[in-house]
């Protein structure tokens, strides 16, 4: 869900999102704002149903710029990348993280888990827009098809390289 500086909520949707270490991920929401988001640990493929078009980057290696990162690449580096605080109570604790760098793409990003499994993630952003992540049906330590982090860009489709 993402929710303006004052509250209003601009989007919501529901996904499907795969880690694994180092640096691969799959992310795919439905609905009006459907896309997927596939890291193969080199590059990032996000692809846009609605424009047929898939926009290929190198997989940005910064923390603060790829906040999935955070849950598929190396965790001894975030102390590098943020300054970091946490809270618990009771069985859930939470994480606030603020990049150390200027050029990044939120102002705060907040991990929360309960029995030691992720519950969500909150992005802020530097005019307040806030994103809400709600993780359920958590399954850690679960084999992941390799295919599933490889993205096939659809016949026909736009290709932007960046």
């Amino acid at each position: 869900m993402t929710l303006d500086a004052g509250g209003t909520q601009l989007q919501e949707t529901a996904g499907e999102m795969a880690v694994q270490r180092p640096g691969l991920f799959y992310w795919h929401t439905e609905g009006k704002a459907e896309q997927t988001i596939v890291s193969d640990g080199q590059k990032v493929t996000l692809w846009d149903p609605d424009l047929e078009q898939a926009t290929i980057k190198k997989l940005d290696p910064r923390l603060n710029q790829t906040p999935a990162l955070l849950l598929s690449g190396d965790v001894s580096k975030i102390n590098d990348s943020f300054d970091i605080t946490s809270k618990q109570t009771s069985n859930i604790i939470e994480f606030t993280l603020k990049p150390k760098s200027k050029d990044t793409l939120f102002d705060t990003l907040s991990l929360s888990f309960g029995n030691g499994v992720i519950n969500n993630m909150r992005l802020v952003d530097s005019v307040g827009q806030r994103t809400d992540i709600l993780f359920s049906g958590v399954k850690a330590n679960q084999p992941v098809p390799a295919s599933k982090f490889k993205f096939d860009i659809p016949k026909g489709a736009d290709v932007i390289q960046e």
